[in-house]
């Protein structure tokens, strides 16, 4: 995987940590709202392995319990089976469930999870993982549908740098967006409606790499 550009220094996945403890009901939940939205991630970009190309039927709010529980059981059987006192369980390979399930459900394997996660992959997907968390009051639902706008927009107007596919470049500016402030409007904004940032989001993009397409240059020059 390339290099991700950044518009400033990406902060660690350290500095982003909870200083409160959800309950165990929203433990769960944030477990498969967050499931939701790295399973779209991964059905985007090859940057997250193919075995979480299907993301669960619907957000949290949309399934039924027992879709629910479905999913939310893979983490807890992971957080109950898949480690050992120094590492990983002997044949569990899922460093991407392993992170997800310990972020969520079992925070006392987080460290061990995420030096497998860094191992296997890199200090920087751990960090896009990390920061691609959902913040604050935005939902689901709604950082879908920004990701699916960016992904528009890049693709009317914008050639993501070598080696990106819109769809990853898309996350990697959701990430760059947010950066340290921690809120998921500092994305959002660019595809607010009639109140959208295009300019903002023209600004980013470019920092980031992308340059405008042959359509793009035309509509830039209107």
């Amino acid at each position: 995987m390339p290099s991700a550009p950044a518009a400033d220094e990406t902060p660690t996945s350290s500095e982003t940590e909870s200083t409160s403890a959800p309950t165990a009901g929203e433990a769960e939940r944030e477990f498969y709202d967050n499931l939701v939205v790295y399973r779209q991630m991964a059905h985007q970009s090859d940057a997250v392995p193919s075995s979480w190309k299907t993301p669960p039927e619907g957000t949290w709010s949309e399934v039924d319990a027992s879709t629910r529980d479905l999913y939310v059981s893979v983490g807890k059987e992971m957080c109950a089976s898949g480690f050992s006192d120094t590492g990983l369980a002997e044949g569990n390979t899922d460093v991407y469930m392993s992170w997800l399930s310990a972020r969520f459900l079992c925070p006392e394997h987080l460290d061990v999870a995420e030096t497998e996660l860094v191992a296997f992959t890199s200090q920087q997907l751990l960090d896009v993982l990390e920061y691609s968390v959902l913040k604050g009051n935005a939902t689901t639902e709604d950082v879908m549908l920004g990701l699916v706008s960016c992904e528009a927009a890049m693709e009317l107007a914008y050639e993501p740098p070598p080696g990106y596919d819109k769809g990853y470049f898309c996350w990697i500016m959701r990430v760059s967006a947010i950066g340290e402030s921690g809120d998921e409007w500092d994305f959002l904004k660019f595809f607010d409606g009639e109140n959208a940032d295009e300019a903002g989001f023209d600004a980013l993009a470019k920092e980031l790499g992308a340059t405008p397409s042959a359509l793009g240059g035309l509509l830039g020059d209107e």
